[in-house]
């Protein structure tokens, strides 16, 4: 017979994010599929431990200025002074008798940033005392800094398992075989056979019929169902 008219084909799909597809043909329709989300999957075992983390930074000496503040020194090289933490001055007492030889004073043997804006003082007694918080008002954002290079291009991703090539088996079943060797064959896939019509009086032999409606396409949607795309632009999903 003469030539068919040209195809209907798919010029891109769309993934929308919600679980549907949008085919665009190459005639400038296009068709979205219902959500061909699948059930949740049963969880995966526990991922391996990540590797140790950074060492954090801790302080490496305190100083005591003189003036009620301290010098706390970290780790990292940086360092923070304290806010004045000497107490109001008292009122003059009157003179005391001289007393005894005083015990040994008692000194800070190390100071503990506990990470919320107070300190801990560790006596050399024993003792502790933690400061109130000493954090100050935050300050005025900063500007916007330069952006930074584009980073380098990552490595390529591995090759997917696409398909090779389909088979129709003949009895309403296909063979799908994948690019790494492994195959799989659908269910029967043929409908119900509908009620035979009425005998029509014989016709006018007819023009020649255009070029039949082959499967141009077929996608496995990971879910159990497959789609079926035809040379005429339409489509069929599979039950699961």
């Amino acid at each position: 017979g003469a030539d068919g008219a040209d195809g209907n084909g798919i010029a891109s799909t769309v993934d929308n994010g919600n679980g549907t597809f949008t085919l665009n043909f190459t005639d400038g329709t296009s068709y979205t599929t219902a959500d061909l989300t699948g059930p949740a999957g049963a969880d995966g075992a526990n991922g391996a431990d990540g590797a140790d983390g950074a060492d954090g930074n801790g302080i490496a000496s305190t100083v005591d200025n003189g003036n009620g503040t301290f010098t706390l020194n970290f780790t990292d090289g940086t360092s923070y002074t304290t806010a004045d933490l000497t107490g109001p001055a008292g009122a003059n007492g009157a003179d005391g008798a001289n007393g005894a030889d005083g015990a040994d004073g008692n000194g800070i043997a190390s100071t503990v940033d506990n990470g919320n804006g107070t300190f801990t003082l560790n006596f050399t007694d024993g003792t502790s005392y933690t400061t109130a918080d000493l954090t100050g008002p935050v300050g005025p954002a900063g500007a916007n800094g330069a952006d930074g290079a584009d980073g380098a291009d990552g490595a390529d991703g591995a090759d997917g398992n696409g398909i090779a090539s389909t088979v129709d088996n003949g009895n309403g079943t296909f063979t799908l075989n994948f690019t790494d060797g492994t195959s799989y064959t659908t269910a029967d896939l043929t409908g119900p056979a509908g009620p035979a019509g009425a005998n029509g009086a014989d016709g006018a032999d007819g023009a020649d019929g255009a070029d039949g409606n082959g499967i141009a396409s077929t996608v496995d949607n990971g879910n159990g169902t497959f789609t079926l795309n035809f040379t005429d632009g339409t489509s069929y999903t599979t039950a699961d």
